[in-house]
């Protein structure tokens, strides 16, 4: 997952080292419970292709394009925090 959203970021054009690629991928998790719901929504239908539940299991689909368009976004906030 991190390999094909560090493609889809160089693809897009952005200038990312890889390590901050990686530290915004990872950086997602102890903040989503604080996210609003309308907020965890979007990231979802940002991320998610499809999901298909069955009795043995769970067939997720992600969105490599939206993997990009999130990091993109969460290196913009954090460079907007730090300036």
């Amino acid at each position: 997952m991190v390999a094909k959203a560090l493609q889809q970021v160089k693809r897009n054009g952005a200038k990312r080292p890889d390590r901050t690629v990686i530290k915004q991928l990872t950086s997602l998790d102890p903040v989503w419970e604080e996210l609003f719901p309308l907020e965890q929504n979007r990231l979802l239908k940002l991320l998610v292709e499809s999901m298909v539940v069955t009795t043995t299991g769970i067939d997720l689909r992600l969105r490599v394009d939206g993997l990009g368009a999130l990091v993109d976004e969460l290196v913009n906030e954090e460079e907007r925090n730090v300036a």
